[in-house]
């Protein structure tokens, strides 16, 4: 069973689960590199508290094509 109380931000439905709304202080959380983040964006990683769709969209990145990425780095450092 699933402890419950593990995240902040997300719900325990959600954890690992790569949203609009997921910070990147929430990617780094879950084990993914500041390197996988930066391949994925093709850019320095933002802020802790900033959310990766509103970095995409204050740099003209389309999220949708970075999130497939991110959600596998996510998956992998999960599931290690």
């Amino acid at each position: 069973m699933p402890k419950s109380g593990t995240a902040e931000e997300h719900s325990e439905a959600e954890i690992g689960q790569v949203r609009g709304k997921t910070t990147f202080g929430e990617l780094l959380d879950w084990g993914v590199s500041k390197e996988e983040i930066e391949q994925a964006l093709g850019l320095p990683i933002g802020k802790a508290g900033i959310s990766v769709r509103d970095y995409c969209i204050d740099n003209g990145i389309e999220f949708s094509t970075v999130k497939g990425a991110l959600q596998e780095a996510a998956d992998q450092a999960l599931n290690n």
